[in-house]
């Protein structure tokens, strides 16, 4: 139970950072519903990851453990498709990035609908994975 009521908090403020990180990402509800949205996230991650996981394990097994990713892309957007009205993921405009010091340079670009689904499962796994090492 304690790890249920962990994976709802982990989830929660995984979607609060990512939809502060992320500009294509936005949450427009209230706490409320962000405890909710984070309630569904930690079920679909905790319950129907595991079946996508075993359904896909011969093509996982194929490649090496790269299905996983597209399991957990597919769990996420289970989620954004349940909640149509809160989640909103838009493509937007990343503007750059230059490091003159080191010569490296990054032009601005369009990014997709579909990459803003991968960052933003992305980030939430990796919050949710920094979040579950440090408590």
């Amino acid at each position: 139970m304690k790890r249920f009521f962990r994976g709802i908090f982990f989830y929660t403020v995984a979607l609060f950072v990512a939809s502060l990180i992320i500009p294509g990402f936005k949450l427009s509800t209230d706490i409320r519903g962000l405890l909710l949205c984070g309630f569904v996230l930690a079920i679909l991650f905790m319950f129907v990851d595991p079946f996508f996981k075993l359904l896909l394990l011969p093509l996982n097994i194929m490649t090496m453990g790269l299905i996983s990713v597209i399991s957990q892309l597919i769990t996420f957007s289970l989620f954004v498709w349940l909640f149509p009205n809160i989640i909103h993921i838009n493509a937007w405009y990343f503007s750059g990035f230059s490091l003159p010091q080191l010569g490296i340079k990054i032009g601005g670009f369009m990014v997709a609908k579909f990459l803003t689904i991968v960052s933003a499962t992305f980030i939430i796994s990796l919050m949710v994975t920094l979040l579950s090492f440090v408590l």
